[in-house]
């Protein structure tokens, strides 16, 4: 019987989770950094009532960005998780990878549905919890968010760099 997940922890094991199952394809969802940080950083608002308090799937080395402010921690989040699936996608066959924008996801997530169905060989199943489309939010402020990006990029290729050599 066919299943959809949403990565969160399995986005560090996509190379372990393609050998387990022969028939998986795996969507990537590819969102602007600085919209999805600042999607982070607002959730840590409405969830914790704080920018301060972490939100969603702590990174391995997530412990070493606490020091930093809550924008970089988010910035570097996004980044470290987009890196590991980029890590994991290139071990993985490219016929069993597709990739979408974050936009075209909430623009039709039905036909997004058809199209991997369609790639893995199944009939969709027509299903009314999933809506015609999701609210697509850009609400980063790039003047802000650029030079946060760039501040935690080094950071980013030291732990790159320090997996290489473990």
């Amino acid at each position: 019987r066919p299943v959809v997940l949403k990565g969160m922890i399995l986005n560090w094991h996509l190379p372990y989770l393609a050998s387990l199952y022969d028939d998986s394809y795996f969507l990537i969802v590819e969102r602007d950094v600085a919209d999805n940080a600042d999607s982070l950083l607002r959730a840590r608002r409405e969830f914790a009532g704080t920018e301060e308090a972490w939100y969603s799937f702590k990174p391995p080395g997530f412990r070493d960005v606490l020091s930093q402010s809550p924008q970089q921690q988010v910035a570097w989040q996004v980044m470290a998780t987009n890196d590991a699936i980029r890590r994991g996608a290139e071990a993985i066959d490219e016929r069993r990878l597709m990739r979408v924008s974050y936009e075209d996801f909430c623009a039709n997530p039905r036909q997004l549905l058809n199209d991997v169905c369609r790639r893995a060989g199944i009939t969709a199943q027509p299903s009314a919890e999933l809506p015609q489309q999701f609210e697509i939010r850009r609400r980063a402020n790039r003047a802000t968010w650029e030079p946060v990006i760039r501040s935690m990029q080094p950071l980013i290729s030291q732990h790159e760099a320090a997996r290489r050599s473990a």
